[in-house]
């Protein structure tokens, strides 16, 4: 059935769009059947651990800046899908990394294959600045608002050190999405970090917001809170936002 799904809207995109430099569209099926994968959120996407996602996200980038007048790429929190990406994929390209030589587990597999997009978008906006010192582009991604558990929140593998003090199953990005958002600071892919703290206002909304204050602390990186004014009509205290902007 998503051998099905996929092949359909491949030809759909070949009908709308013609022969374009697309991995959703070129290559044989084989070559389409891994290179698009399903998510357990029901969405189709790129593989994050192919070399043509990459290639295909870099060049959309370049093309993007290089042609519009832009003022910065934002990226939301979508990497590897909450819950997984086809198994049978997913174990086959992890088996093809072993076989290469590689050691990393299949959870830093995966974020390594985050990490690698995330550099190379950095690095051609960077190249991009210094050879038009009068056209600033910005890159900033705004992730999930939980990096990871703390150890001593979390005494499994989803607990990190140096982590947040929240909730062990608090959704977080490290673990459900593969992003090793926290590293991407410390490394300065990024000009600006845009964690969505959409919690209520207290304890752990404060916990988020402190934390990242704490790691831009001495970064290049600026930290802008993202704030769920889509939720107010559900807060039942009306001067919530106004609390959490203050904080802020």
């Amino acid at each position: 059935e998503v051998k099905n799904v996929k092949l359909s809207f491949r030809a759909q995109m070949k009908n709308d769009q013609g022969n374009i430099d697309n991995p959703v569209v070129n290559g044989t099926d084989e070559e389409y059947l891994e290179a698009v994968v399903a998510g357990k959120e029901g969405k189709l996407i790129l593989n994050p651990a192919r070399e043509t996602t990459i290639n295909h996200i870099n060049n959309t980038i370049r093309e993007i800046i290089e042609n519009y007048d832009v003022d910065g790429i934002h990226f939301d929190d979508y990497f590897y899908p909450s819950g997984g990406i086809e198994v049978g994929i997913d174990a086959k390209d992890y088996s093809t990394y072993l076989a290469n030589g590689g050691t990393l587990s299949i959870a830093d597999f995966r974020r390594d294959n985050v990490n690698r997009m995330v550099e190379s978008v950095h690095n051609i906006i960077t190249e991009y600045n210094e050879l038009n010192p009068d056209h600033y582009v910005a890159f900033g991604i705004s992730p999930a608002a939980v990096w990871a558990p703390s150890n001593e929140k979390c005494h499994d593998s989803r607990g990190q050190e140096g982590g947040m003090n929240v909730i062990c199953g608090s959704y977080s990005s490290y673990n459900d999405l593969y992003a090793d958002t926290r590293l991407w600071v410390r490394n300065e892919w990024i000009n600006y970090i845009l964690p969505q703290n959409y919690y209520n206002y207290g304890e752990e909304y404060q916990e988020i917001a402190s934390w990242w204050s704490r790691e831009v602390a001495n970064k290049n990186v600026r930290l802008y809170i993202g704030t769920p004014l889509y939720r107010v009509s559900e807060f039942k205290d009306s001067q919530l936002i106004t609390k959490q902007m203050n904080y802020i």
